[in-house]
């Protein structure tokens, strides 16, 4: 009989076997047992929130049967899956400008959150919004921020880059969205300062690379409450201490702290908690660099509207829609081709030039998918 082991998500591995049928809720089925695990599926049991799942114990590598050990990000991201595109972004002076401008306010960053959080010292807002104001006006298009921040995925602190993330990317949808000047500043604060409660987490339980106790797991989700108070503390403006407290709610009432639905959370908290998703999915992972974002989109497409505001994801994929026209991608049975159309209804099954002159439409070719960019 085949003994079963419980792992964190976050250091599952393709091929890898589930041991138990995965839900997202009682009557929901993601996978069931027996199932061996994708890229894929692996993307979306983290767009769930599933945090652990059982596995074969035969199925995981030798090494790993007592912990799967993730891969150092550096290790990751020279993994071939990110092929030439990403070594296309990190030779262009746009890039190299934006990684500059980003470390130079991500030290500054992190100093401020940690004079706040632990000598409870005021906030200085237009200090960080100045430093993301810097940021994103170092790319060109607006709509080139999303290639721009696939390269900065080699930092230690992985929270502060990751919210340092969801502030350009709420700086973007503010500009989707035609915000004046205030709401796009205390949108963009509020990306900026949606996980600051995690610093009052031990940092063994935010870093610990193996399976998360219930206990270290509730510690965990107690971040939001904790970055509320933090920032009602602060004086913050009441739609970015809403933001920190509901960015874990979700639309269907399967989130937390409180299980709200659509029209109880907040319009800030539901659009840091686009950003903040798609973020984390489109990160490096323990075995592998950065996933292809249209795999993402497609999975915000395909199930996300029930769990988000479709007023906000649709902008967002509408915004997304254009901005991947004429790339060239990598197909699951080998082949390379350019985007030539985006289908709104299917997104990450879009019409392929092929080099030969053949054309294909994803949406015929149900066992084909886009497997990178390149």
């Amino acid at each position: 009989m085949n003994k079963l082991m419980k792992l964190k998500t976050s250091l599952a591995v393709p091929d890898m076997v589930l041991g138990q049928d995965v839900f997202s809720r009682p009557d929901h089925l993601i996978a069931s047992a027996g199932t061996k695990l994708t890229d894929r599926l692996i993307t979306r049991l983290k767009f769930y929130s599933i945090q652990d799942i059982v596995i074969l114990a035969s199925s995981a590598p030798r090494q790993g049967r007592q912990t799967v050990q993730p891969v150092p990000p550096k290790q990751a991201s020279a993994s071939a899956t990110e092929g030439s595109y990403i070594g296309r972004i990190k030779a262009s002076p746009e890039y190299r400008h934006f990684t500059a401008t980003f470390y130079s306010s991500f030290i500054s960053y992190k100093a401020q959150l940690n004079e706040v959080v632990q000598k409870k010292a005021p906030l200085k807002t237009e200090v960080l919004l100045a430093d993301i104001s810097k940021i994103f006006a170092t790319c060109n298009n607006p709509n080139t921020l999303l290639d721009m921040m696939i390269g900065i995925r080699n930092l230690d602190d992985a929270t502060f880059v990751h919210s340092m993330n969801v502030a350009l990317i709420c700086s973007l949808f503010a500009h989707w969205l035609k915000f004046d000047e205030k709401e796009t500043l205390n949108l963009t604060l509020a990306g900026l300062l949606h996980d600051i409660g995690k610093m009052m987490i031990p940092p063994e339980i935010i870093k610990k690379p193996g399976k998360l106790t219930d206990e270290e797991y509730n510690i965990i989700k107690g971040h939001p409450r904790l970055g509320y108070d933090i920032l009602k503390e602060q004086k913050v403006d009441e739609h970015v201490a809403m933001a920190a407290l509901q960015h874990h709610e979700r639309c269907d009432g399967r989130g937390y702290p409180n299980g709200l639905t659509l029209q109880e959370i907040a319009p800030y908290a539901k659009i840091v908690a686009i950003a903040d998703v798609y973020d984390a999915l489109t990160a490096a992972r323990v075995y592998r660099g950065p996933v292809c974002p249209l795999e993402v989109i497609g999975i915000f497409q395909n199930e996300g509207l029930t769990i988000y505001d479709p007023k906000y994801l649709m902008t967002f994929l509408d915004q997304i829609m254009y901005s991947y026209l004429n790339y060239n991608v990598s197909l699951s049975n080998g082949e390379t081709g350019r985007i030539i159309l985006m289908q709104r209804n299917s997104l990450d099954k879009p019409v392929i030039a092929l080099p030969d002159g053949r054309f294909l439409d994803l949406r015929d070719e149900p066992e084909l998918s886009i497997t990178g960019i390149v």
